[in-house]
């Protein structure tokens, strides 16, 4: 039993209008995904950066900085009692 010509045709373009609107569907969700995906990467790699640096910038750069000034402090030390036997009078 085969159908007139018209109907085949009228069938297939249904057919084909509902794969359509399928595949749209479809591309939707994977435009949506990328979007997401791509600024959920922005936003983890903006933590993973943030984060280390604004701990040192509130918690850690005092600290970092006292330690270098001693380090200073102590170098000079080192180099005025590598001159002290210079300044002996003997």
């Amino acid at each position: 039993m085969t159908l007139p010509p018209e109907l085949q045709v009228e069938r297939l373009l249904k057919e084909n209008h509902r794969l359509l609107r399928e595949n749209n569907k479809l591309l939707k969700k994977m435009r949506r995904a990328a979007i997401f995906g791509f600024w959920s990467k922005i936003l983890f790699y903006v933590i993973l950066i943030g984060v280390p640096y604004l701990i040192y910038r509130y918690y850690l750069q005092e600290p970092f900085d006292e330690i270098q000034n001693t380090y200073e402090e102590l170098k000079n030390n080192v180099a005025e009692l590598q001159n002290l036997p210079e300044r002996l009078p003997f």
